[in-house]
């Protein structure tokens, strides 16, 4: 098996990736968080050559993107990526997917400390997706960041700092 030496001629420091079918078309597309030049850059599969990706699309990834993952926020069928800002930002970003190759502006939102890892899930089981955050200042300790409504007007304002004992006993991570 050979592999790419590179997806991206645009990529600098990459910190994260996540694989979703962006654009529909049956076809896994990728999206990246760089680090190096604060974008988010999504490399489309192409249908005619699959396993080969178009030119990459960027989006504005905010202050040291380190983090993402994928949910959808508003149910609408359409996946919306979160970010975590690297350590000493304090943020969260959610940029709202439209679908094909349409994204909306980054929305910022704040944390209670430094967000290093991004995991999106319901954790309190109410139908609407969580952000989940580990902390890198290590305290063992995560964030959880409750979703009071659905974007735009998301409120992530209930913030609440757990020892990451309680994740792993949980059943959410494992050692």
């Amino acid at each position: 098996m050979q592999f790419p030496s590179c997806l991206s001629a645009s990529a600098r420091l990459p910190r994260s990736i996540v694989a979703e079918d962006f654009d529909r078309d049956g076809f896994i597309d990728l999206a990246v968080a760089n680090f190096g030049t604060a974008t988010i850059v999504i490399l489309r599969n192409q249908p005619s050559t699959p396993g080969t990706f178009g030119t990459a699309v960027e989006l504005p990834g905010g202050l040291k993107p380190r983090s993402i993952a994928l949910t959808d926020f508003d149910n609408d069928s359409i996946s919306d990526i979160v970010i975590a800002h690297e350590s000493g930002t304090s943020l969260l970003s959610v940029i709202r997917g439209y679908g094909s190759e349409a994204w909306g502006s980054r929305v910022i939102y704040g944390t209670a400390t430094a967000a290093a890892f991004v995991q999106a899930l319901d954790i309190d089981r109410d139908g609407r997706p969580d952000i989940v955050v580990s902390s890198p200042t290590g305290t063992g300790s995560y964030q959880r960041v409750l979703n009071g409504g659905q974007l735009p007007r998301a409120s992530f304002a209930s913030v609440v700092n757990t020892c990451a004992r309680t994740v792993l006993d949980s059943g959410l991570a494992r050692e």
